[in-house]
């Protein structure tokens, strides 16, 4: 071999192998910068999004306590007024969950009362013709207030009947005391008469005496 051939061609691989080398150094360096900022990125994403996400937990929290107090408030509101005797209340919570629920089995019962408060006002105005239905058999009550219309009703049929009776009584005695003073009269009218015909024979008779003398 030559030495003066074979050196150039070693120095020209040495220095293909090192920038091979420097190439493969700067391409990973390349990378690591890249696989960093690859990192932090991801990092302050992740970070923005569990804020976001933190926040909108409160939000979503808040909103469901306030809509939760909210609907307890107006019933809590509405109980309290009705044992004070007020049943002008009014529960209105759009809401489907529990407590939805819960206000609207509370305005049910609201309307119940008023049927009933409305029932017990015609009774006290003497009105015994509206029909009281019961809600079930085991209103209590329902089927109180009904069976007191329908006694008060029996009661109030008894009495009418008991008055057309001394009315038409009153009628037969005022007719029979009439028909009385006209029996009276006329007796008084014929004794009347007989006295005023005895008072006429009396005359005639000292007429006819004092003639014969």
């Amino acid at each position: 071999l030559n030495v003066s051939t074979v050196i150039p061609q070693s120095e020209a691989v040495t220095d293909t192998f090192d920038k091979l080398f420097r190439q493969k150094v700067q391409a990973a360096a390349d990378t690591s910068v890249g696989a960093q900022d690859g990192y932090h990125g991801r990092r302050t994403l992740l970070l923005v999004l569990l804020v976001v996400a933190l926040v909108a937990g409160v939000a979503m929290a808040w909103l469901l306590s306030r809509s939760i107090t909210g609907g307890v408030n107006q019933v809590l509101h509405a109980a309290e007024g009705i044992a004070e005797g007020d049943l002008d209340q009014q529960v209105d919570v759009k809401s489907r969950d529990e407590v939805g629920e819960m206000a609207a089995a509370f305005q049910r019962l609201i309307d119940y009362l008023r049927d009933l408060a409305g029932h017990a006002d015609a009774i006290a105005a003497g009105d015994l013709t509206k029909e009281i239905t019961p809600r079930s058999e085991r209103d209590v009550l329902g089927v109180s207030l009904k069976a007191m219309n329908e006694s008060l009703a029996e009661i109030v049929g008894a009495v009418q009947h008991s008055a057309g009776l001394l009315a038409s009584s009153a009628q037969e005695m005022a007719s029979s005391s009439e028909e009385a003073g006209r029996a009276v009269g006329e007796i008084a009218s014929a004794v009347s008469d007989v006295a005023q015909g005895a008072e006429k024979q009396v005359r005639s008779v000292e007429e006819a005496k004092a003639a014969t003398e």
